[in-house]
């Protein structure tokens, strides 16, 4: 990578490979997935007249040689993404929605599944079975109820941080590793049929002082994907925020040698969402950087011409719509 032109190594630190960057800001459902698809999706709010309101942006120049865009999103904003594991066959099962909510002072979370608890999943395993004779008769179904019915199942755990230092305080958890069906068709069934629920505060199973939020599992087809993290993280405004409030924070603050390369990706405590015409620095076919050095960004024309994305106007964008959440890293200079 091109960090490492001026910092040796300085990309490793940073992206696990090119374009995903270490946990806890790489990929959406832990640090070591595979074999999932995120869709990412968003909802701006209307005025009383029916019209969209608006995301501003702005340029801010931390000196004279750096100028930054940024931007915020007004009250109401939905942004979202929906989770899904992707089987042997190329086939994609749903699994996890999660949505953000932009309120005045930060963002409202939430996360559904068709299973928040074990319990749900048990339940629905022992209903869906007695339509096939195969799943009524499977030995491993009577196993994998058994597990979910079992609390002692649970086993101690730790997830952290091996880079990005002080970003993500090591967690002291619990682990429920699902046992795996020879023949997984009921999974498939059970995911695509059950209604999705807010799982926002709740527990998928406990045990004296262990507890978990979410399964996970080593089998390659199941309700999670394989190695799945949302164990250790109960869904609440405070765990979510706990990654998201480093949108747009600089790498320098995480590690001392990486100076002027640039920022975490995103804005307004969100990851996903940018303004800019990607094809303008990527080229779509290798990744790589186009014109390094040269300020090539460019706002996404369709964006402008909508409305959906203006300057920023004191005037016309009161802070009863707009307001920053104030962080102690902000409006830093280089």
């Amino acid at each position: 990578g091109l960090i490492n032109l001026a910092v040796p190594g300085g990309h490793g630190q940073i992206f696990i490979e090119f374009g995903v960057f270490h946990f806890p800001f790489g990929r959406p459902t832990g640090s070591h997935e595979r074999d999932v698809v995120p869709v990412d999706f968003w909802q701006l709010p209307r005025d009383e007249a029916g019209a969209l309101r608006p995301v501003v942006y702005w340029q801010r120049d931390p000196n004279g040689y750096t100028h930054r865009v940024e931007w915020l999103f007004p009250v109401g904003t939905v942004l979202g993404e929906v989770l899904f594991l992707i089987d042997e066959s190329g086939e994609r099962h749903c699994f996890e929605i999660r949505v953000r909510i932009r309120e005045l002072d930060g963002w409202r979370n939430d996360v559904f599944r068709p299973f928040p608890r074990a319990t749900d999943l048990a339940d629905a395993l022992e209903h869906t079975r007695t339509e096939r004779p195969e799943w009524v008769a499977s030995s491993e179904i009577d196993a994998l109820v058994a597990h979910l019915r079992d609390p002692s199942t649970l086993r101690s755990a730790q997830l952290g941080a091996t880079h990005f230092p002080g970003a993500f305080p090591t967690i002291d958890g619990a682990e429920d590793v699902l046992p795996g069906l020879s023949d997984d068709s009921i999974l498939r069934e059970v995911l695509a049929r059950t209604p999705f629920r807010s799982a926002r505060g709740a527990v998928w199973k406990e045990q004296g002082s262990l507890r978990a939020y979410a399964p996970t599992t080593d089998a390659e087809m199941h309700v999670v994907p394989r190695d799945y993290a949302g164990g250790f993280l109960p869904v609440d405004d405070e765990t979510c925020a706990r990654c998201h409030r480093d949108a747009g924070r600089p790498f320098r603050d995480w590690y001392d040698n990486i100076l002027a390369y640039g920022e975490l990706w995103g804005e307004d405590e969100a990851f996903s969402w940018h303004p800019f015409s990607t094809g303008r620095f990527v080229d779509p076919s290798s990744g790589a950087v186009r014109e390094f050095n040269y300020d090539n960004r460019e706002m996404r024309p369709e964006l402008l011409s909508s409305g959906v994305l203006v300057h920023y106007d004191r005037a016309r964008h009161p802070a009863t719509r707009y307001r920053a959440i104030p962080r102690d890293w902000k409006d830093y200079s280089y």
